[in-house]
């Protein structure tokens, strides 16, 4: 019996075995899916798509790779390439253990994803290098599907790189996730656990369901980029939740709209490097970090919502930072330049609500990456905003320990604020001037007098002393004594132009024998000429002070009658339209000035002496274009203000006959009173001025000849003539001009701008030429060289005068 019994054993063993057998044959036999280049379905076992399969593709509406309802497969690796022109490149309905992919999932269909899930993926991975894309949807997970884990370290893009309707259990992207209209679009009936991102989510975020969303950094010194497509900031829309920054390094380059809700920072450090708005509220745990990147070149434009010289959380709601929570300022190195973080530099950090604004700012932890001194906060309220202002002090000091043994040593100590002086490091009076003016400034409620601010504090760490002056002498309005002067060249060319018609009728009149110049010309009651001028006036730098280049032109326009035989007097209208240009350091900058005159003369002839007088009144209207552009801040204020000069004028001749020719010793005494009116500039950044009502006076003497011959030609009498003269300017005071920045209303600011001394000595040299035609009508030509130290003015004229 028992031998018995034992010989059954082996064939029931066989038998079993050979059952197993043939139930896993039909498993073994589709291990492997067999993929024939064309549209395929997978049903079960794991799938390997490689070059020795090569890729799948379709054409049609059908995907690529199906896992149809009710199939469960195993793990589906792709070296090569699934894509469909038609429709989804994987379209899954089953359950799917993973999917790994280290080539190309792409459906360029206008209407197709990637990767199409209607079932379940345990697991997706998107390979280093690798790409998954759609043309409308990178990876759709509809409403009833389900995805565990969606890793991508590679590329995944669509015009909505992740859909989500259903569950998704998290997403780690240490690649780029671009979305042209979302980056992630989570609708409210899904479920989408943590976002870990330590690589770049390009494009706006959408989470509508009522969890909050939940988004985590980088580790180490790398940071996890939330940010907006082609260098714009993106959009986080979250209507329903809140969003919270669990941890990690976050870059945070989009705009959060958490309306009714919040920005909770539980423990991330929070990297912002531009304005970046919130809609909502903002909270910051202990354990959390704000970090704000300061960039060279900034430049603010007075829009908190768009400011762009350094962070900024500008929240509509109420922002809380908890004590012990931290702020850092982290100075930035581009192509362009690198910034350095000095003493006295003040930077709002966060601009909220001041309705249940609190942050705590005397027991937070405040740092500045390359700064020794001390950095303190101060909550600072005005027009219903709370501002979180962040400065940087002199005197480093902490905080004492805790009592434990551990210390905080927070450095939130208040040391005295002392800016470095800029202006002291200036060796031009005027540069040095502007710069202790801006220097002076303690306020905060203007961002681009602030920002202006913080990078001339800048560059008096790290400028050099030219780098200095030329900043300096672009803050000031020094160009605006260069300017009256300039301004004031046409009209003494006017009085002169005036000075030569008259001498030119008193010879005219003058008998031509005894004057040695026959005319031919007899006396008309009444006269009437014009004229038409252009010139240049140059000066170089004096006093320190940097000198211009202008050019003008204009035109006269007079009338006079003969009162008896010996006196004649009119009237004249005078127009003229001058350019200066600053040189120098003053180089880009300019003003245009129009001016519009009256004058009055009247000439007395004796024998054989005569007496020329005019006098007259100009209203001048500038406009001036002040450029300032240096390292960490670029701006262009613009003016625009009149002014009045008031000039009179008298000259003695005595005409001598000298053979042929006429020698006439001249003595003439000029006085100017030019009047330049208060102006606030615009634009500028923060470098606008407003600058006091200024006056200067002029008191000339000259003394000089005037040889002039007449000649009969065909054409009528040529009567050439050349004067020399030397002009003495006895008013030596300089034009002091009074000035603030224009965003400071206390006149913190204020300061005051020297301009250069007047010319002491001039040589004048004019040379000229006469046609006379019958007895009424004269042309002439006139061309006046005035030099003297770092000075010179050319003019050329042409006249002509018809009487009757």
């Amino acid at each position: 019996m028992h031998q018995t019994n034992q010989r059954p054993q082996p064939k029931r063993l066989t038998l079993c075995v050979l059952a197993a057998v043939a139930a896993f044959a039909p498993l073994y036999a589709q291990a492997e899916c067999a993929p024939t280049g064309g549209a395929m379905t997978w049903s079960s076992g794991d799938c390997t798509i490689s070059a020795t399969t090569g890729g799948v593709a379709s054409t049609t509406s059908t995907a690529a790779v199906t896992v149809e309802s009710g199939a469960s497969v195993g793990t589906l690796t792709n070296s090569q390439s699934i894509s469909n022109s038609g429709g989804d490149a994987i379209a899954n309905a089953g359950a799917i253990a993973s999917i790994s992919n280290a080539s190309t999932i792409s459906s360029t269909s206008t209407t197709g994803s990637g990767i199409n899930n209607s079932g379940t993926i345990t697991g997706i991975m998107n390979q280093n290098g690798a790409t998954i894309s759609g043309s409308s949807v990178g990876v759709t997970n509809g409403s009833a599907a389900t995805i565990g884990t969606l890793e991508n370290a590679g590329a995944l893009a669509g015009n909505v790189a992740i859909y989500n309707a259903g569950i998704i259990g998290q997403i780690d992207n240490p690649g780029v996730i671009s979305g042209a209209s979302y980056a992630i679009d989570n609708t409210s009936t899904g479920s989408l656990g943590p976002i870990n991102n330590s690589g770049v989510i390009m494009g706006n975020i959408k989470n509508e369901s009522a969890s909050d969303l939940v988004l985590n950094g980088a580790s180490g010194k790398q940071n996890g980029d939330f940010i907006g497509q082609n260098g714009q900031l993106g959009t986080i829309t979250n209507p329903n939740s809140n969003v919270v920054l669990g941890s990690g390094n976050i870059y945070l380059g989009d705009n959060v709209d958490v309306s009714g809700h919040a920005l909770n920072n539980t423990g991330a450090k929070l990297v912002v490097g531009q304005n970046v708005a919130i809609t909502g509220n903002y909270s910051q745990a202990a354990g959390a970090t704000l970090q704000v990147n300061v960039s060279p070149g900034a430049v603010a434009n007075g829009n908190r919502a768009s400011d762009s010289g350094y962070g900024r959380l500008v929240v509509s709601g109420s922002a809380t930072i908890a004590p012990g929570s931290s702020v850092a300022l982290q100075p930035l190195s581009t192509a362009f330049g690198s910034i350095a973080l000095v003493a006295g530099q003040r930077f709002v950090v966060v601009d909220a609500s001041s309705q249940g604004t609190q942050y705590n700012e005397k027991t937070l932890n405040y740092s500045a990456a390359g700064f020794n001194g001390a950095v303190s906060g101060q909550a600072v309220t005005a027009d219903g905003r709370s501002d979180l202002l962040v400065t940087l002090g002199t005197t480093s000091t902490s905080t004492p320990g805790d009592g434990t043994g551990t210390g905080t040593g927070t450095g939130t100590g208040s040391g005295t604020v002392t800016p470095p002086n800029t202006g002291s490091l200036a060796t031009q009076p005027n540069a040095g001037a502007s710069l202790d003016g801006l220097t002076s400034y303690t306020g905060y409620e203007n961002q681009n007098l602030l920002n202006l601010y913080n990078a001339a504090l800048a560059l008096g760490s790290t400028g050099s002393t030219s780098e200095i002056n030329r900043a300096g002498v672009q803050l000031s309005p020094a160009l605006q004594s260069s300017s009256a002067q300039a301004a004031a060249a046409p009209t003494f060319d006017s009085l002169n132009i005036v000075a030569a018609h008259s001498n030119s009728v008193r010879i005219a009149q003058a008998d031509g024998a005894q004057s040695g110049i026959a005319t031919g010309e007899a006396s008309p009651k009444w006269g009437a000429w014009g004229q038409a001028f252009g010139g240049h006036a140059g000066q170089g730098v004096i006093d320190g002070v940097d000198g211009y280049s202008a050019n003008y032109g204009g035109f006269l326009i007079g009338a006079d009658r003969a009162i008896n035989d010996r006196w004649r007097a009119g009237g004249v209208f005078t127009y003229s339209n001058t350019l200066v240009d600053g040189t120098e350091n003053a180089a880009g900058s300019s003003t245009r000035v129009n001016a519009y005159g009256l004058l009055g003369y009247a000439s007395y002839a004796g024998s054989p002496w005569y007496v020329d007088m005019s006098a007259g009144v100009i209203q001048q209207n500038f406009d001036s274009t002040r450029v300032v552009d240096f390292q960490g801040f670029s701006g262009v204020a613009n003016g625009s203000y009149s002014g009045q000069q008031y000039v009179m004028n008298a000259e003695f001749g005595w005409p001598l006959a000298l053979g042929k020719a006429t020698l006439t010793p001249i003595a003439r005494l000029d006085y100017s009173y030019q009047h330049q009116g208060s102006y606030t500039e615009s634009g500028g950044n923060g470098a606008a001025l407003a600058v006091d009502a200024t006056h200067e006076t002029s008191v000339r003497s000259t003394l000089g000849g005037k040889l002039e011959r007449g000649f009969s030609t065909h054409y009528g009498i040529v009567e050439p003539s050349v004067a020399i003269a030397w002009t003495h300017e006895y008013n030596h005071s300089r034009l002091v001009t009074g000035a603030r920045y224009a965003g400071d209303p206390l006149g913190q600011t204020s300061f005051t701008t020297v301009g250069a001394s007047p010319v002491s000595d001039l040589a004048d040299i004019g040379v000229g030429v006469t046609l006379l035609r019958g007895n009424t009508l004269t042309l002439s030509a006139r061309y006046d060289l005035q030099a003297g130290s770092h000075f010179t003015s050319q003019t050329g004229s042409l006249r002509i005068r018809e009487l009757f």
